[in-house]
């Protein structure tokens, strides 16, 4: 009798190569950390009022004010909104909040990926899945990219436009609208420096005179 007849209690879709007791293991060890992730996020919730001014504080920093927007024109109009550092900054301050780009598979000329966001307290869950094509466009034609640096980068690159769409998602619309109106006005010059940021400023000028952190500390 032949034994080279394929398994037919393998799962659907999985390669005959693949130790499946490993994968069982792998999605054990998800699904454990998943529910980890809930219930801290349960245990911990975020204090809305301490991420409302974390945000308007960061909103405040040039730097981050002056990427907080995209903008690009189109058909004589110009297109603008949130930009993904902002998006990834809003996530960052909001808390108990994840979110990443992942290739989930690649075949010759493109890259199947995901980019997923995902509220921990409110269990809301935005995901996208698109596939990439290894091409750069350039006038003459499109270039077909073979260099791992290139491929990543064309990737990551078409990702963040996706993971800002699905932060943007699961994150409150007036939080948003704030933090866009105060990178405006930071941009305007209408905004005093952060405390945080005054605070290491002068921290670095008493250095410069030979006076430390740990001497502050023990003078106030």
């Amino acid at each position: 009798m032949s034994t080279d007849l394929p398994n037919p209690f393998a799962p659907k879709g999985m390669a005959e190569h693949v130790n499946h007791g490993t994968v069982n293991i792998e999605q054990s060890r998800a699904v454990t950390e998943a529910q980890g992730k809930l219930l801290l996020a349960k245990r911990f919730p975020r204090d809305e009022a301490l991420a409302y001014s974390k945000i308007m504080n960061s909103c405040s920093r040039p730097t981050l004010a002056a990427s907080g927007e995209y903008a690009y024109p189109r058909g004589g109009q110009t297109v603008s909104g949130p930009s993904i550092r902002l998006a990834e900054e809003l996530a960052r301050c909001w808390g108990n909040i994840e979110y990443g780009i992942r290739e989930l598979s690649r075949q010759q000329g493109n890259s199947e990926m995901e980019a997923y966001a995902w509220d921990l307290e409110t269990n809301t869950y935005s995901s996208q899945k698109f596939t990439v094509r290894h091409l750069r466009d350039k006038k003459g034609g499109a270039q077909v990219l073979t260099d791992e640096r290139d491929i990543y980068e064309i990737t990551a690159n078409m990702g963040g436009r996706r993971l800002r769409a699905r932060l943007l998602a699961i994150l409150p619309p007036d939080l948003v609208e704030a933090a866009v109106n105060q990178c405006r006005k930071t941009l305007a010059g209408d905004t005093s420096v952060p405390l945080a940021d005054r605070v290491r400023a002068l921290v670095d000028a008493f250095n410069k005179l030979g006076v430390t952190e740990r001497h502050l500390r023990a003078y106030v």
